[in-house]
């Protein structure tokens, strides 16, 4: 789902931008769009102030990008989890929610 989407807004022309997102590799592949990886605070923050763009980031980084932008939007949200380490907690449809990280999509 994120690659299509990040493959969608490629006919934006936009930078899309990839903060501190660990096993990240495969949205090169199902994007098929120029990705920007950024994984330092300055780093990202030099592009991010530079262009208009699209960032994926984790939840924790959103105050992050909001302190450098604050007009930034969320423009999707998905679940993030890794599938080698799938817990009963996670398989049990009940309690799955309480196990799940999130991904967003912002937009500058």
């Amino acid at each position: 789902a994120i690659g299509k989407d990040l493959s969608n807004i490629n006919n934006t022309q936009k930078h899309i931008i990839i903060y501190r997102s660990s096993f990240s590799y495969s949205f090169d592949f199902y994007s098929n769009t120029p990705l920007h990886f950024c994984y330092e605070k300055e780093d990202c923050e030099k592009l991010l102030l530079a262009t208009n763009s699209y960032v994926l980031i984790d939840t924790v980084d959103f105050e992050l990008i909001k302190s450098i932008k604050p007009s930034a939007t969320i423009i999707k949200k998905y679940a993030d989890f890794h599938v080698t380490g799938l817990s009963f907690e996670f398989l049990n449809p009940a309690t799955r929610p309480k196990t799940l990280e999130w991904k967003y999509l912002v937009k500058y």
